[in-house]
């Protein structure tokens, strides 16, 4: 890493800065947290961890994130509150959510979000209600990405229509029976 810092030092004048996805920069400490949490995340699942195919994938990642980030935002397209709220807590929530709802041993994500938000109500610990608030709202900023890039896989299905030479390919594969 300190060859690599160098060598990005010298390729764009900040020893801050990783890379630059259209005029944005990837910082230096940004990467290394990242890079630290899949490292670990993969030691956690009893995987060996090869650094520089773990910085590689890192780095692609957040490139790939910086890119898309730019397209939902000169699209337009964004997320409600009320969305939030529903994939969060609501009837349908996010299967994320629910599976960390289960690990904190709470019955629905709704609970658990109460549980968070008003820990006294259930005499629950300050540190370990601090820690579990923010996975939360990790993972409430993993759950609103999700939607965007729903929203954009979605607008990117709907534009794609067949042509009329696609069509007649279609109807003439369906066509023949046996």
């Amino acid at each position: 890493l300190g060859d690599a810092e160098k060598m990005v030092g010298t390729l764009f004048g900040n020893g801050n800065t990783i890379a630059k996805v259209d005029g944005d920069k990837i910082d230096a400490v940004e990467f290394q947290k990242r890079y630290e949490e899949a490292s670990q995340q993969l030691q956690n699942q009893g995987q060996t961890v090869d650094a520089a195919l773990v910085q590689q994938q890192v780095i692609e990642q957040m490139i790939s994130e910086r890119l898309l980030e730019k397209e939902l935002e000169s699209v337009g397209i964004d997320v409600s509150n009320a969305e939030i709220t529903e994939a969060m807590t609501g009837k349908n929530a996010n299967m994320m959510v629910v599976q960390f709802a289960r690990q904190m041993g709470v019955e629905s994500p709704a609970q658990l979000y109460d549980l968070l938000y008003n820990p006294t109500k259930y005499g629950a610990n300050e540190q370990q209600v601090a820690e579990a608030k923010a996975q939360w709202e990790k993972l409430q900023g993993d759950v609103i990405k999700n939607l965007k890039y729903s929203k954009l896989q979605t607008l990117i299905a709907g534009a794609i229509q067949p042509n009329k030479l696609d069509r007649k390919q279609i109807n003439g594969e369906n066509a023949v029976t046996s």
